[in-house]
């Protein structure tokens, strides 16, 4: 009798309890379920130049492949060993889980964002949000070659297909004249505070947008050298025209937004990276006034 009164029990709690409203708890309360584009923009922009700063061999070791770095304690990197860190996969998924997907997800909200009321200013909002996810998608296949394009960024594709890297190209700098087009310097864009590059000037957005342009046709001159060709013709006159054009992230002094190579060389004292004797000796050869800029003698 005893028995059966505790699985009679048992049975009325396990049902009581699945008459309640469990959804709640599929609710993510530390996640903010709206996130203002602009935002979405900064934080991708920020992503994006701190993987491009660091030196941290988990994710950027490109100063090393180019043999500007070496290291004198950690050989696998400087050795081409990419693979005891994961290291692809990190710098795939930090450009496109990270980068791509914030730049995608500010253009969406951007034509409903009721802050805003000149279109003038969606629209150069919306065309600089994708010259950024040119800048991305030009270094993913400059790192990798063929990647997902047309099919990538989409949350219902889980194997997107790899395009040609030639493709991409092509379609990159489609979009930079469409861009380029859309944006007009009359209206604003981003405001200062969230345009953490050109602190809100649309001009200098277009000059990069045409810079960028050049550097993208440069680097298919060799398999494609008419359309290279006509489209640095097409760009020059609005591309940099000096160094106060340089799109430039500033960092602070402060932590967590100070420079990712001062906090990895100076804040955690490594004495293991130096210059590689490749760079040096190339530098000394030209008798380029940037060795000691860039370098120093070791003092021992």
């Amino acid at each position: 009798m005893k028995k059966y009164l505790i699985i009679v029990s048992t049975s009325l709690l396990f049902f009581a309890s699945c008459t309640k409203d469990i959804s709640r708890f599929n609710e993510q309360t530390k996640s903010p379920s709206n996130v203002p584009p602009a935002t979405l923009f900064s934080n991708a922009v920020r992503t994006l130049t701190d993987g491009l700063a660091s030196s941290n061999v988990n994710t950027n070791v490109f100063r090393l492949v180019v043999q500007h770095w070496a290291t004198t304690t950690y050989q696998d990197e400087p050795n081409y060993d990419f693979t005891t860190r994961n290291i692809p996969q990190a710098w795939w998924a930090r450009l496109y889980r990270d980068v791509l997907v914030d730049l995608k997800e500010a253009q969406r909200l951007i034509p409903s964002d009721a802050s805003i009321l000149d279109e003038q200013i969606k629209k150069n909002q919306v065309a600089i949000s994708d010259v950024m996810q040119v800048y991305t998608y030009s270094v993913l296949v400059n790192t990798f070659g063929n990647v997902p394009y047309t099919e990538a960024l989409d949350a219902n594709q889980l194997f997107p297909k790899y395009d040609d890297a030639k493709t991409i190209y092509d379609d990159l700098l489609r979009r930079l004249d469409a861009d380029i087009e859309a944006m007009s310097p009359t209206a604003a864009g981003f405001n200062a505070t969230d345009d953490i590059v050109y602190g809100g000037s649309v001009a200098k957005w277009i000059r990069f947008a045409n810079s960028l342009k050049i550097k993208l046709a440069m680097t298919i001159a060799d398999v494609d050298e008419t359309k290279a060709k006509t489209a640095v013709e097409q760009a020059d006159a609005g591309a940099f025209q000096s160094a106060a054009d340089n799109a430039s992230f500033t960092y602070l002094k402060t932590t967590p937004n100070t420079n990712p190579i001062w906090v990895d060389l100076i804040q955690s004292n490594r004495q293991d990276f130096i210059a590689a004797n490749t760079l040096i000796d190339k530098l000394k050869a030209l008798n380029d006034p940037r060795l000691n800029l860039y370098f120093k003698p070791n003092d021992a």
